[in-house]
């Protein structure tokens, strides 16, 4: 599955820390419910962890097959966690779908940053407009 762009957090957790286990519980949620939504489109908050809630949105092209947007999430899920797997935010793009978490609910800052170029010739502004909600 072809990647569109990375983005993440400069800020990472350290191994142990509480927020890696509600990161995991929310991304294995957002793969195995997005797909069964309408809209293939699925926000999700996870709080394995009350000081540690991680939260995460998921969507699919609305037209795709359930099972092919399963597939795409788990394909993006592990291409995030090999892109920068401690990052305490990180969006993946991907043609078919797109899967998003961060420590902090809907906030974007300056530590964000880009890990991957578009597809074809665009700016940072470009890309955030196009792909971020």
């Amino acid at each position: 599955m072809e990647v569109v762009s990375v983005v993440c957090n400069a800020a990472s957790y350290r191994p142990g820390d509480p927020f890696a286990t509600s990161v995991a519980y929310m991304l294995l949620d957002l793969v195995s419910t997005t797909a069964a939504q309408d809209g293939r489109d699925y926000y999700d908050i996870s709080g394995a962890y009350p000081v540690a809630f991680a939260y995460g949105h998921a969507t699919c092209r609305p037209t795709l097959p359930g099972g092919d947007c399963e597939t795409c999430l788990t394909n993006a899920v592990a291409q995030m966690g090999a892109s920068r797997g401690d990052s305490f935010g990180a969006t993946i793009v991907l043609v078919d779908c797109r899967v998003r978490y961060e420590h902090y609910a809907r906030s974007w800052d300056s530590t964000f940053i880009r890990a991957a170029a578009c597809t074809g010739r665009c700016s940072l502004a470009d890309f955030f407009f196009r792909f971020l909600p």
